[in-house]
């Protein structure tokens, strides 16, 4: 065991969940196979993600550790009036690998434009720019492309990490959910309709029975009107 994670507590009280060293070890070894430079060159983060999640306590803290990287904690949060401390960690450091949410690149764009120098410091090593948890909007990701393009001379990295799995579980959930009540009512359905079917398949064995045994009674009494018939004497 290499940790205990705990959540959040949002739906209860905080439930601690084992990793594994095998488990951190597999997914960075992963994360590397599809980003190489990390280990050509040891990377340099600045995160402010709380360690009581996956993202910032096993993802990005998981990164530097395993690449042998450096990790600045940031004290800066992307929401209005706490993002300045975030802008002042990044006219001092200058990672290689950057990650937040949409809405603080929002801000990141906006001040980015007006700050020639740390512009120019913020994308000098940077080589892959990542956000997850929702999309980003067209002119932030113009922004950062056309500045980029600007300090770099050429095209930045701009990676997305979506919880696809999570979202394809949730919508299978959803359908799964939403299918049962329609499943109960077919399943009623059919069994209502193979009675009515056994029923009348009933119905039509005793109408046949009694039709047969009305004919059976008919041909009797055909034969037995047809004998006496023949035993009357002529009455010419």
């Amino acid at each position: 065991m290499a940790k205990v994670l705990f959540t959040s507590g949002s739906t209860g009280l905080p439930k601690g969940v084992i990793t594994t060293n095998r488990m951190m070890a597999s997914n960075q070894q992963m994360i590397r196979s599809a980003m190489a430079f990390f280990e050509d060159e040891p990377p340099v983060l600045l995160d402010w993600m709380p360690w009581n999640h996956v993202a910032g306590g096993s993802h990005n803290t998981g990164i530097a550790i395993y690449n042998g990287g450096t990790f600045y904690i940031d004290d800066g949060v992307p929401s209005p009036g706490r993002f300045e401390p975030t802008l002042r960690n990044l006219a001092e450091v200058q990672p290689t690998y950057f990650t937040n949410v949409p809405k603080a690149f929002e801000y990141l764009v906006a001040a980015l434009a007006d700050d020639h120098a740390l512009r120019r410091r913020f994308f000098a090593r940077l080589k892959i720019i990542q956000y997850a948890g929702a999309s980003l909007s067209q002119h932030v990701f113009d922004g950062l492309n056309r500045m980029a393009c600007e300090v770099l001379k050429g095209h930045l990295a701009i990676f997305i990490r979506h919880r696809r799995n999570e979202r394809r579980q949730r919508r299978l959930l959803l359908i799964i959910l939403l299918s049962v009540p329609l499943i109960v009512l077919l399943i009623v359905h059919l069994r209502r309709r193979r009675l009515m079917m056994a029923r009348m398949r009933i119905g039509l064995r005793h109408r046949r029975r009694r039709c047969c045994e009305q004919n059976e009674k008919c041909e009797r009494a055909g034969h037995s009107s047809t004998r006496t018939s023949r035993n009357m004497p002529d009455s010419m």
